[in-house]
């Protein structure tokens, strides 16, 4: 394993619970919390469920995100923990292009605001991808995942395009300003 990875909990023998499948994307154990009918076990309490979609959302694990909500998870539904916000801020947040697209296609709201930070799942995508630039890890999946914000209608402030890091970036620029996003 390398060593710059974090260990998964499965990896270290730890059994995983309903939240830590979703996260891991472990079909295999995630699966064991529902019966054969798509419903879930007295095992998996809503909240779990709601944690579970959370983490699902954050790590892009769009095999498990598509089966909670499958079983009732409502994709704009504002999630308690942490911040009040909603799956598709998560998989913005993390630039997850798959993740998003499912989401979308669902019928996820784009112009919910968070309750901690008052954003918007686009706020989050561009905090995600400052975040990542400024450690130099940022990826071309976060200007992907705006367009597409963008062209589900999300609303973009306009300080935002004449901000240094996005007028420095000619692919996040065009994404904001719904252009055809040149690829690298």
């Amino acid at each position: 394993m390398d060593a710059t990875m974090p260990q998964s909990i499965s990896s270290v023998g730890a059994p995983l619970d309903l939240e830590g499948a979703a996260g891991e994307g472990r079909p295999d154990v995630f699966k064991s919390f529902f019966n054969s009918d798509g419903s879930q076990k007295q095992t998996a309490t809503s909240a779990q469920m709601k944690d579970a979609f959370t983490w699902a959302c954050e790590y892009g694990r769009t095999d498990v995100v598509e089966y909670l909500l499958d079983r009732g998870i409502a994709v704009g539904e504002l999630l308690p923990r942490p911040h009040g916000q909603t799956g598709l801020h998560w998989a913005a947040h993390g630039g997850h292009v798959g993740t998003v697209k499912a989401l979308l296609r669902r019928g996820a709201p784009v112009d919910v605001n968070d309750k901690t930070f008052d954003g918007t799942p686009l706020d989050w995508a561009l905090h995600g991808w400052r975040k990542r630039e400024a450690d130099g890890a940022a990826s071309n999946s976060y200007c992907d995942v705006v367009a597409l914000l963008v062209a589900a209608g999300s609303p973009v402030d306009p300080a935002w395009l004449s901000d240094e890091s996005v007028r420095g970036n000619p692919r996040m620029f065009a994404a904001l300003v719904a252009l055809p996003v040149p690829r690298q």
